[in-house]
């Protein structure tokens, strides 16, 4: 296994997704790698112990998803070790200032491409990064959605609320500014001429459409700014060991068991689907882990710098003489892009 040979003494893993997490950590550990796992779908008692040893051991791999990203402290790397290629500079920058950080040492990512477009993905983004590019982040310039869902949850929430008295809940100075409370008098009297809040007497309450659309079982729909997939609890005992989606199931079944999860194998012993928990106890094997998700797009600059490369712009990154062969190999078969920007094909029936 090439991740294996890799491998070695404090390294960091970083994988696209919680199932291939799960998958190499369960690799490693086969091959007498002494590995811990870190994705958001484990629980705080599985994450806070993991990285707690990590950070103590020697000669020893983390497997991680974007996790690491959110200043969790795990100490200084000898190398990340990055599978296929982040589809942001940010993210990049991110895993490679995990590393060097000790005097003496230096910034060390070696990027491993599995699927076949990952390679000049890869090659593009640290030309983006070479040149200074770092993705920009801005927050909306006028939340004002935001509240007009508050207000609404805080109708359903108190059952009735003054018209007034919406502001005392945003805290002080408000969470939303002074332009977004500037205009909340018009976004309540837009929600009562569409009928989405009601006024009795001064007092806001839920109105028809506003019942039609987020009463009931829609609420959440209006409880959260973002849904995720429905998940269960996995535990062992007392002990919860993390959460998995329900498409978990179907594979549990196939494999008599649960799959991997914190880098451990288990058996299932009873489903409570009222209160959406799973118990377990540990088995000696099973299958892949799955989860719901997809990628994310790539943006322009990356998909620009790609082009870049790819005319044959060079990048300051230490190649092995198989990823310079290849690149030779993707110019060739894109030789028909051009320097100042991609030709139209005309196709022979016009």
């Amino acid at each position: 296994m090439a991740v294996a040979s890799e491998a070695v003494d404090g390294e960091g893993v970083s994988v696209d997704s919680r199932a291939r997490a799960e998958y190499l950590t369960s690799e490693l550990r086969s091959q007498g790698v002494e590995t811990f796992v870190s994705h958001g779908s484990l629980s705080r008692d599985e994450r806070h112990p993991t990285e707690a040893a990590f950070a103590d051991s020697q000669n020893c791999v983390m497997v991680a998803t974007s996790t690491l990203e959110l200043g969790v402290d795990i100490g200084d790397l000898d190398r990340v070790i990055q599978i296929d290629s982040p589809s942001t500079v940010a993210s990049f920058l991110q895993r490679l200032g995990r590393t060097g950080r000790r005097p003496g040492t230096t910034r060390n990512t070696l990027f491993l491409p599995t699927k076949e477009d990952q390679y000049t993905q890869a090659l593009g983004l640290v030309r983006l990064w070479e040149a200074g590019f770092v993705e920009s982040v801005s927050a909306p310039p006028s939340p004002a959605h935001l509240l007009a869902q508050q207000i609404m949850a805080l109708v359903l929430q108190e059952h009735a609320m003054g018209e007034h008295g919406w502001p005392g809940w945003l805290g002080d100075p408000n969470v939303f500014g002074q332009d977004v409370l500037a205009v909340g008098g018009e976004i309540i009297d837009y929600m009562l001429a569409g009928q989405v809040l009601f006024s009795d007497q001064g007092l806001l309450n839920s109105g028809d459409k506003g019942e039609a659309i987020f009463g009931r079982r829609h609420f959440m729909d209006l409880m959260s700014a973002f849904t995720s997939e429905p998940v269960f609890a996995v535990r062992a005992g007392r002990s919860e060991v993390g959460l998995v989606p329900d498409v978990a199931l179907s594979a549990a079944e196939a494999n008599n068991g649960l799959p991997p999860l914190a880098g451990r194998h288990w058996f299932t012993e009873w489903v409570d689907f009222r209160r959406r928990v799973i118990s377990v106890s540990p088995a000696s094997g099973g299958g892949k882990v799955e989860f719901w998700g997809s990628g994310l797009p790539l943006s322009y600059e990356l998909c620009q710098s790609i082009h870049r490369v790819l005319v044959g712009e060079n990048v300051a990154a230490q190649l092995s003489h198989r990823a310079t062969g290849k690149l030779e190999e993707d110019r060739a078969a894109h030789s028909w892009l051009s320097e100042d920007g991609s030709p139209v094909l005309l196709h022979g029936a016009g």
